[in-house]
């Protein structure tokens, strides 16, 4: 019989022997498979000294989207009066590049200038983000929304990018305090998370961490890419990137939500009073103010909306994302008039603030202000049970015919939107929308009810996705009173 101590000794050994072996097989197929630490080159800036014109520089264009190569003797020429000395340097590690022209106020657009008669100025003010920091000018959100509003039919708009790289607040409402004075019918603040003001003893205890948007442990300065040698352990040097990954992560979590909460508490009133205030000075000239937030889209792998479908998530995550998205489908609807009509799951992120963001935006359905306002309209006589109001909507709408009697689409609304009219806890799964839909047609081929308004076939999209979301998620609410608060605070 071996001794008790000896068996132990031996299934030590065993164990190290095996994990040891693990490791040099690992070791060797990271080796094989030729493994690096994943490293990047360096940007560049190359500005004039009064700022009127900007490149930024890129080591790599792997899309081939810069169209400005330094390395061309021909093309740095055109730039050098930009920076006489250091151009030659730049065209070395970052030769490709693309070019910001700016007005008098540092913004990337043309002159500010008295407003054309008949056409409505929209202003967009905003960082990086908005100035389209690494983007040509054409493909810059301000001159793509321009396109969309134009294109749209509803009257002749211009919009002017008002975006000032590394600005933040209180320097954002500076930049507010001067577009003011050139009369937007509209402002858009596109807010980025590292916009809001800091307090001092907030900022004194803060340094430049590493994040998700710039990685300083991942950055090249110069020379060559440095290579693991023939000794260097490639395991070793995968699994101290991957805690340096984590570390990051950590500590990215940390300055936002910091930011945000209670180490920064005045230093974010102090944000909320300037967002209050400019949305105030715009309204009392007979503006509208907007806030659009950019989320971080680094690492999406992290929060796909897709992810919170899923079984194993926490059900106050999923209510937090049911409601969320419920109100925000209403109020594109009421206060909006602009309606994203494709609900598929990868058009969505969750964001860990918790936000919802919203991407691909083609498919998009703008209601002229008149069906806005008739939908609206409806929802509220809706909840009062105000047929003849109803009545007339329904013919706003053009779903009926002035001389057609009403009743049947009041059916059609009770049972459509029975989630919505009754006041009580609803679980979602509870309507059945294939059994509505035949009571529905029903009821439609019964009183010969043909008429189908395009704008039905969006909204309808919409409210599919909507109804299949809420059911996936499983938050049983008393959707009737979040459903009458979206039509009191959005509606007007």
């Amino acid at each position: 019989m071996i001794p008790r101590g000896k068996a132990a000794v031996g299934t030590v050994a065993l164990a190290l022997g095996s994990l040891a072996l693990a490791a040099l097989l690992v070791e060797a197929a990271l080796r094989a498979a030729g493994y690096q630490p994943e490293r990047f080159r360096n940007t560049a800036r190359v500005v004039d000294s009064k700022w009127r014109a900007l490149l930024d520089c890129y080591p790599t264009n792997p899309r081939g989207y810069f169209d400005i190569d330094l390395r061309d003797e021909e093309t740095r020429e055109r730039y050098r009066w930009m920076a006489p000395v250091r151009l030659d340097a730049v065209a070395r590690r970052a030769p490709f590049a693309v070019e910001f022209r700016y007005n008098a106020l540092r913004f990337r657009d043309r002159e500010l200038e008295a407003k054309t008669a008949g056409v409505r100025r929209v202003m967009v003010l905003g960082d990086s983000f908005t100035e389209g920091q690494g983007v040509k000018e054409p493909d810059t959100y301000p001159r793509r929304l321009e396109g969309l509003l134009n294109a749209a039919g509803q009257g002749r708009w211009e919009v002017r990018n008002c975006g000032r790289r590394a600005t933040d607040f209180p320097e954002l409402f500076a930049v507010f305090e001067q577009i003011l004075a050139y009369e937007p019918d509209v402002v858009v603040y596109g807010m980025v998370l590292n916009d809001a003001d800091r307090s001092p003893e907030f900022q004194a205890r803060q340094s430049y961490v590493n994040d998700w948007i710039l990685d300083r442990g991942r950055v090249l300065e110069g020379g060559a890419a440095p290579e693991l040698r023939p000794l260097d352990s490639r395991l070793f040097a995968l699994v101290t990137d991957r805690v340096e990954s984590w570390r990051t992560a950590r500590a990215t979590l940390r300055w936002y939500r910091d930011m945000y909460g209670e180490p920064n508490r005045e230093g974010w009133q102090r944000t909320q009073d300037y967002v209050r205030e400019m949305n105030r000075r715009t309204r009392a000239r007979g503006g509208r103010f907007l806030v659009v937030t950019w989320p971080l889209l680094v690492s999406l792998d992290r929060y796909p909306f897709a992810d919170v479908l899923k079984p194993g998530v926490d059900q106050e995550t999923k209510d937090w994302v049911a409601v969320k998205y419920f109100r925000v489908t209403w109020r594109q609807i009421f206060e909006f008039g602009t309606l994203h009509t494709d609900p598929h799951p990868g058009n969505y992120l969750v964001t860990y603030h918790p936000k919802l963001a919203m991407l691909d935006f083609g498919s998009i359905r703008i209601f002229p202000e008149d069906i806005r306002a008739a939908y609206h309209g409806l929802a509220a006589a809706m909840l009062r049970r105000d047929t003849s109001t109803m009545a007339n909507c329904f013919v706003r709408l053009g779903f009926l015919d002035p001389d057609d009697d009403p009743e049947p689409m009041v059916r059609i609304m009770d049972v459509i939107f029975e989630p919505v009219l009754v006041d009580r806890k609803y679980d979602p799964r509870e309507y059945v929308s294939l059994e509505r839909g035949m009571e529905v047609a029903q009821i439609g081929f019964e009183h010969r009810m043909f008429k189908a308004p395009g704008h039905r076939v969006f909204l309808a999209r919409a409210l599919i996705g909507l109804d299949s979301y809420l059911k996936q998620l499983g938050t049983v609410a008393n959707w009737h009173r979040i459903f009458r608060d979206c039509v009191e605070r959005y509606g007007r």
